[in-house]
């Protein structure tokens, strides 16, 4: 029973957080292509441009931590129970006579028309 439950809260808030997960998906492999290709570029290159790698290896990998802190922050904010507003509805009252004279006439009518049937019946009574 818990499985199940657990199984439908991970689906509703993928439903509710597809691009968030989406970002945290494309962060996670754009560190790890980067640390690979970066580190295989790193092992070819002279002192200046080894410096700059390391440097851009660094620059990338923190800004990818940064959309996957973020996108998890959003993801979190949208896992929590955000109570619902409920609106004041007004009590009507109701005619008690008003509504039985209604009901009377409608009952006294040997056929109930659809709205068309009154139209068509109003306008060939009318041509006559």
């Amino acid at each position: 029973m818990f499985k199940i439950l657990k199984y439908f809260f991970v689906i509703s808030l993928y439903k509710k957080a597809k691009k968030q997960f989406l970002i945290l998906a494309i962060s996670l492999i754009t560190i790890l292509l980067s640390s690979l290709i970066i580190s295989d570029v790193m092992a070819v290159a002279s002192d200046l441009n080894l410096y700059f790698l390391i440097v851009l290896k660094w620059v990338i990998i923190l800004t990818m931590i940064v959309f996957i802190a973020l996108a998890l922050l959003t993801i979190m904010k949208r896992a929590t129970l955000t109570p619902r507003i409920i609106k004041n509805t007004k009590n009507i009252t109701v005619d008690n006579e008003t509504v039985n004279s209604k009901k009377e006439i409608t009952l006294k009518k040997d056929r109930l028309f659809t709205e068309s049937e009154q139209i068509l019946q109003k306008y060939t009574r009318g041509s006559k």
